[in-house]
């Protein structure tokens, strides 16, 4: 859930146990785009930064993500209310990078720019907001 939204945004990166990046999200605030809605945070798949959707503030939404190292493909799944298009999904959809093979210990990377450039001279970042993660699981198949 996020909460007030983020000032900014909000990165979700899946890595491999050598750094490379998997699949990367972002969450931005609707500031970036002025015709945008503020009600809502705007979702990405980077790094060619396509939108998947817009996701309700202050509302429960559930990601989920499983990648295959073997086929080197991911799938993910974003609940949102019905009446905004119901579920955002991708199936089957190439990695960023392929990890290596024998590549372990996944790594979930969560971070938040509250001053991009972008902002710089015309917007004041308020300095609250939250997100509230209630679950992960990481598990491995053989």
């Amino acid at each position: 859930m996020v909460e007030g939204l983020m000032h900014g945004s909000i990165t979700m990166a899946i890595k491999d146990g050598s750094g490379n990046t998997n699949v990367e999200l972002r969450l931005e605030d609707s500031r970036f785009n002025p015709q945008q809605d503020a009600g809502f945070g705007y979702l990405y798949l980077m790094p060619d930064r396509e939108l998947l959707g817009k996701l309700p503030l202050n509302q429960l939404c559930d990601f989920f993500l499983e990648v295959n190292h073997t086929t080197h493909l991911f799938s993910l799944a974003v609940s949102r209310p019905a009446d905004m298009g119901g579920t955002i999904r991708l199936d089957n959809r190439s990695l960023n990078t392929n990890s290596p093979a024998g590549v372990q210990y996944p790594v979930f990377e969560l971070s938040n720019r509250t001053a991009p450039p972008e902002f710089t001279g015309w917007l004041v970042n308020p300095t609250s907001g939250a997100v509230w993660i209630d679950q992960i699981q990481i598990k491995g198949n053989r």
